[in-house]
């Protein structure tokens, strides 16, 4: 398969890059990770047109005309799908969701003499677009990075994005980290720990089975397991069992 050409010097995407101080995707990327980043850059450099403020214009009246491509949207977060990133194509979905919402709000303009519905306009409309721009632009370049970054070192982000997940362990909750911590303290005994916790046996194991599943542990079956061990027996076969003070046995 033939590789991507980067686009030539002096076109808007390769001046927008060398402005931005954005690195150009290495050619060790697939077609559609570099297209993939294409895409991002080009609407990255749509969500931070129309922010400058005209020279001797005042500040506290401007109103910013960023419109953002929005029909960028839909193939940009199929591709990070295609790629095996779900979760940031969830994530970058939601950021520009909250970012058309606002954008799109229809707040009628005050009149140029009205001081104080200015300043309630600043602050109720353009304050909080500045921010969610600024959230969705930072969205958009941890993607972008995190793709360049795959493709740098020549793997393939599915087969990453996969060994992450299955490699990378998943923090306790505060419940699973008391319920491992009483089971612990009550060797195995899961009614204690869970009257410890102040939730019912089921819960507990439960709450176990989850924090075993993170840090790869079995401590429900394991208890299990002790409490359904086989008794020692003599020749007779008959079940044996030590006192405290008990060390060895003989037959009668």
């Amino acid at each position: 398969m033939a590789k991507r050409k980067l686009p030539p010097p002096g076109t808007w995407l390769a001046e927008f890059r060398e402005s931005a101080g954005l690195a150009p995707p290495p050619r060790t990327l697939s077609n559609a990770a570099s297209r993939l980043v294409d895409l991002l850059d080009e609407f990255l450099y749509s969500l931070r047109c129309g922010w400058e403020i005209p020279p001797g214009f005042p500040r506290d009246r401007f109103v910013p005309t960023v419109y953002g491509k929005r029909d960028l949207v839909a193939p940009i977060v199929q591709y990070l799908i295609d790629l095996g990133f779900t979760g940031d194509a969830r994530r970058l979905d939601e950021a520009t969701r909250r970012f058309y919402a606002h954008r799109d709000w229809k707040l009628m303009t005050p009149r140029p003499g009205d001081d104080n519905g200015w300043k309630e306009f600043q602050q109720r409309y353009v304050n909080p677009l500045m921010h969610l721009a600024g959230c969705l632009q930072g969205v958009i370049c941890e993607v972008r990075q995190l793709i360049i970054d795959m493709g740098s070192k020549g793997q393939n982000p599915k087969r990453l994005k996969r060994r992450r997940r299955q490699t990378d362990p998943k923090p306790l909750t505060p419940k699973q980290a008391e319920a491992v911590e009483a089971y612990a303290e009550f060797n195995g005994d899961i009614p204690k720990a869970a009257k410890r916790c102040g939730i019912s046996p089921k819960a507990m194991r439960d709450r176990l089975t989850g924090a075993w599943k993170k840090i790869g542990e079995r401590p429900v079956q394991n208890a299990m397991r002790a409490k359904t061990q086989r008794l020692p027996s003599d020749k007779r076969g008959q079940s044996v069992v030590f006192s405290n003070d008990e060390t060895e046995y003989s037959d009668d």
